[in-house]
């Protein structure tokens, strides 16, 4: 309630629209939040935190491949951060790709520090690329595998 007259006498405040997606998303009105957030990097793009809370969102609403998006554009400008690369390992296995959704999940360790699971990810990767060969995989696993050794 005290957020729509802020909204009405700021309707381009991208931290006042930021937080009504955030309310939406706190009750669980998911589709909301989606457009709140869609809405805002509509005219600011370059907000990766924003971003993140989309492609969270879109995931919870079962939409992957527009997740899988979001996520990838946030990996490829903020690379060391490990919750990207998690949810979009996520959403790699929800598309049903599981050599790059085990792939992406051992990144998201690498950068979350923990080398044991990353290694243990790598494994479960390379059983799914001798069943599913697939070239881009194949690069991936072997530059992730070089790094961890």
């Amino acid at each position: 309630q005290e957020l729509t007259p802020l909204l009405k006498a700021n309707p381009t405040d991208v931290f006042y629209q930021e937080l009504a997606a955030q309310i939406a998303l706190q009750r669980g009105k998911l589709t909301e939040a989606a457009e709140g957030f869609t809405r805002i990097l509509t005219k600011r793009p370059d907000l990766l935190l924003v971003r993140f809370q989309l492609a969270e969102t879109q995931r919870a609403l079962s939409q992957p491949q527009a997740a899988h998006a979001n996520y990838r554009k946030i990996t490829e400008e903020w690379r060391v951060w490990a919750e990207p690369w998690h949810g979009l390992g996520l959403t790699y296995g929800m598309m049903g790709n599981l050599p790059m959704s085990h792939l992406a999940l051992a990144q998201a360790a690498l950068y979350s520090a923990n080398v044991v699971e990353a290694k243990a990810q790598l494994a479960i990767a390379r059983n799914h690329l001798e069943s599913h060969p697939s070239q881009e995989a194949d690069e991936w696993f072997t530059s992730l595998e070089e790094f961890i050794k």
